[in-house]
């Protein structure tokens, strides 16, 4: 009675241990649970999956989004989970009495929704016990800061920054994490960004990430170096171009907190 759709989901499970890789990942996502009442932390290791290959860490159907203030945007595509069908057989227990029991005879596919094409009512399911310096910044730009239970590392990212919502999403405490996100949030500010890993985009981030750890009592600078390195054959050219445009982002920053550094243009 499985569906069409439902094999095809199987077969999307089923690819998954063709990569170790993906299959690792995938394995991380899937065995950490929030302590929510989000559908997705009661669905099966499955479909857990399938949403970690979707690049998600909630997702639901039309109704349940709909119950959740929140509705889907226009143009979005769902992907599918798998559903039991059921059916409830009679049977007899050894003192004779009757009882009933579900039955699985197979799987349909449900379509869900991910919470990144949705809008509306803003939806959290995790507070860190203490936000990290600067976390006021972001409130004065009307920016969003979320915290998203599942570590980062299940996914290969540690956070973003939505330029198009305005929105910083963080997969892990960690504050140079979110140092990085708040440079993006602030480069675009005086310049709007582009999509994607852009690498001069990259490179001031993080540059302006390490110094921010460094004015806070942490150090990055060997983490930022190889994190530029990826972006860049020649770190030492790109930094020496863009410090000045790091210099305006973290200027910026510092306004907004009270600190009253001078903005250097570029």
């Amino acid at each position: 009675m499985t569906t069409n759709k439902a094999h095809e989901v199987l077969h999307e499970i089923a690819r998954l241990f063709e990569d170790p890789e993906r299959l690792v990942g995938g394995m991380a996502a899937t065995f950490i649970r929030a302590n929510g009442d989000r559908p997705i932390d009661n669905w099966s290791w499955g479909n857990r999956m399938l949403a970690w290959l979707n690049n998600t860490v909630d997702a639901r159907t039309f109704n349940q989004w709909r119950t959740a203030g929140r509705s889907i945007q226009r143009g979005a595509k769902a992907f599918c989970i798998l559903a039991p069908c059921t059916y409830k057989m009679k049977a007899e227990d050894e003192d004779k009495d009757t009882v009933k029991k579900v039955k699985v005879v197979g799987f349909r596919a449900v379509p869900v929704f991910r919470i990144q094409d949705t809008d509306g009512a803003v939806i959290r399911t995790y507070e860190p016990p203490a936000l990290p310096p600067l976390s006021e910044v972001p409130k004065k730009w009307g920016i969003t800061v979320d915290y998203e239970p599942i570590p980062g590392e299940a996914f290969g990212i540690r956070g973003s920054y939505n330029f198009e919502k305005k929105q910083i999403t963080l997969f892990t405490e960690n504050q140079s994490t979110f140092f990085h996100e708040l440079l993006h949030a602030a480069d675009d500010r005086i310049s709007p960004l582009k999509g994607g890993q852009q690498p001069d985009q990259e490179a001031v981030a993080e540059l302006g990430a390490a110094v921010l750890a460094r004015l806070y009592g942490g150090r990055i600078d060997r983490q930022a170096w190889e994190y530029i390195k990826v972006y860049h054959n020649d770190p030492a050219q790109a930094v020496r171009r863009l410090l000045p445009r790091v210099g305006a982002c973290l200027a910026m920053i510092l306004n907004a907190a009270g600190y009253g550094a001078e903005l250097v243009p570029y």
